[in-house]
């Protein structure tokens, strides 16, 4: 799995196939009749989600060297 990660990572090619999810309604209480009594849910791969985390956790890690010292809006919060 790492090669195939690897491989996407550095051509940018992701399988149509991960790419594709699937849309669900689930009733907010049993019984809902009307449209906004429902929320919805989408399915995705699992292989294109661990793909994802990767790909995060490796940008996050370049985008924190290029944050200044002083930045603090709209980063993840350190706390001491």
């Amino acid at each position: 799995m790492t090669k195939i990660f690897n491989k996407i990572y550095d051509t940018g090619n992701i399988p149509k196939e991960w790419l594709k999810s699937e849309f669900s309604a689930l009733p907010k209480k049993i019984g809902a009749m009307k449209c906004e009594k429902y929320r919805t849910i989408s399915l995705m791969s699992h292989i294109l989600k661990l793909l994802l985390k990767v790909i995060y956790k490796r940008i996050s890690k370049k985008c924190e060297e290029q944050i200044w010292p002083n930045q603090f809006g709209f980063i993840k919060v350190v706390v001491f």
